[in-house]
């Protein structure tokens, strides 16, 4: 087993002002009128923890403090949590006993889908950074030792590349290599042990100041003096004992809220913070192996005494369902660009409407139409956000018989379109058609044009052969005062001279005449 421990040491300072659009200034974290946690802007100033709080304010008067709130903390973790669930479903809280908190990811079997383990520990770090957070990563074969090795600080690249060479040769033949892994806690301090935090001091008056020493140290003298739970957290750290944990599931529908520190009056400024909630959006989405065609974006707006509106949304709908996160940012970029806000906003919350379970599918070797296809999609997504949904205009399908009324140009994006099951098309030729429907040309005539009648046979610069039908279509009876109009047609396929096939129909009328006419063309 391979887990990655995220350990969020400035938590406490990121979630109290990771929203804040001022400039990074000196900022600090303040428990019982000390300072606790500072930043490197403070720590420059000449702030340090464990500075009474009127000394910290008077060497920098312009120092921002607050205190620890573990509701924001817990608010801002359930969000990495919920953007790191795509890569693994396996995730669990975990805090330490002076207070740090973080995640433990059980990745093992995520390493080839994400391209590697550097692969996807780059994509971890993005996905965090992403969120405004900053982070300490480790890896190891337990969760405890990640633990402890993520909170003692990020692990060089050569160890990682070495545990990850000893994971894979336990899993080719079952047996580490000579110079274990193992061996990199025996360097860590021993007060990063919860059971050992409370008697750190003793511990390091004894000369088990370090793990490797406390593992050699007699077991007996150590439990019968600071009792077994010492001894049971060192082993389940070295994979002596099991090291259960509980996971942590996503919500079972998706609606993220992002609170923000100041009014904003230009809906453009949204989206750094509307990013945000794409991210979270896209773990969810990763989790839920699902995909999304359509999200809304509510506002929360400031009250005016107008009593303008108190809430507003942005609707944007895709024509193919998508989890990608850069193409969801850049279509929620142009629509904001577009956007003029009614009042000041002080809240957005993102919520997906339409989620679809995703089809499985596998790479490609060579480019398909279905990446084209998709490609041309996403190109009129964007031009659709840019300049307006009348902008662009898409063919959409009717339930009616009449071809001039069988299609109508519509906004692009307003209704999904309608796949057409190729098994269900039919061919002309030497194969059979379905005598009841035959096939239709896609190039009509914008107008039918009514042909010449020769030996009671239409004519249309020579003899027209009549290959198949006919097809009846009586329609539009219902309702003779809008166009088009009413039609009551038998519908043929005709060869000329050329070899040409032509769409014909044979119009009735009550009276008992008979008019040909050229709807089309088969291509």
């Amino acid at each position: 087993m391979l887990w990655i421990a995220l350990a969020f040491t400035q938590l406490p300072l990121e979630a109290r002002w990771r929203n804040d659009a001022e400039p990074v200034g000196p900022r600090a974290i303040v428990r019982k009128h000390r300072v606790t946690l500072c930043n490197p802007a403070a720590e420059v100033r000449g702030v340090r923890v464990g500075q009474k709080r009127s000394l910290a304010i008077e060497i920098c008067p312009g120092l921002r403090m607050a205190d620890p709130d573990d509701p924001e903390q817990a608010a801002a973790l359930d969000e990495v949590a919920l953007a790191l669930a795509r890569f693994t479903p396996a995730i669990a809280f975990v805090r330490s006993a002076s207070g740090t908190r973080g995640l433990l990811l059980e990745a093992g079997g995520s390493l080839k889908l994400f391209g590697g383990f550097h692969a996807l520990l780059h994509a971890i770090r993005f996905t965090v950074s992403e969120l405004g957070l900053s982070v300490d990563l480790a890896a190891f074969t337990t969760a405890t030792g990640a633990w402890l090795l993520a909170q003692h600080g990020m692990q060089s690249e050569h160890a990682l590349r070495h545990l990850l060479e000893h994971v894979e040769a336990s899993a080719h033949d079952g047996s580490g290599s000579a110079d274990d892994p193992l061996h990199a806690l025996d360097s860590l301090p021993t007060p990063l042990l919860d059971t050992a935090y409370p008697c750190a001091d003793v511990l390091v008056g004894i000369g088990c100041g370090r793990l490797g020493a406390l593992r050699h140290f007699p077991r007996e003298e150590l439990i019968a003096r600071f009792g077994a739970g010492l001894l049971d957290e060192v082993d389940r750290a070295y994979g002596l004992a099991p090291d259960p944990r509980d996971f942590w599931s996503p919500p079972e529908r998706f609606e993220a809220r992002l609170e923000l520190m100041a009014r904003v009056d230009h809906a453009e400024a949204l989206l750094f913070g509307g990013r945000r909630l794409l991210v979270q959006l896209v773990g969810w989405l990763g989790a839920r192996q699902a995909t999304t065609r359509a999200i809304a974006l509510h506002f929360d707006h400031e009250r005016h005494r107008d009593n303008g509106p108190r809430h507003s949304s942005l609707y944007i709908r895709l024509s193919e369902p998508t989890r990608d996160l850069e193409h969801l940012a850049l279509l929620l970029r142009e629509h904001l660009a577009r956007t003029v806000l009614p009042a000041p906003v002080l809240d957005i919350r993102l919520e997906a409407t339409e989620v679809e379970i995703a089809d499985g599918a596998s790479g490609e070797l060579f480019r398909s139409r279905a990446s084209d296809d998709q490609a041309i999609a996403r190109f009129a997504e964007r031009v659709a956000a840019r300049l307006g949904p009348h902008a662009v205009r898409t063919i959409a399908l009717r339930d009616d018989h009449r071809p001039e009324a069988a299609q109508v140009l519509q906004p692009f994006g307003a209704i999904p379109p309608r796949r057409v099951d190729p098994r269900r098309q039919t061919r002309i030729g030497h194969v059979e058609h379905d005598r009841q429907t035959l096939p239709r040309p896609a190039w009509l005539l914008s107008r039918p044009v009514q042909l010449r009648i020769r030996n009671q046979r239409p004519w249309h610069h020579g003899d027209l052969r009549l290959l198949a039908g006919p097809e009846r279509v009586e329609s539009g009876w219902w309702n003779d005062t809008e166009p088009p109009a009413p039609a009551v047609r038998d519908y043929f396929i005709a060869e000329n001279h050329d070899a040409e096939l032509l769409w014909l129909f044979r119009e009735r009328k009550p009276g008992g005449d008979e008019h040909w006419f050229l709807h089309g063309k088969f291509a």
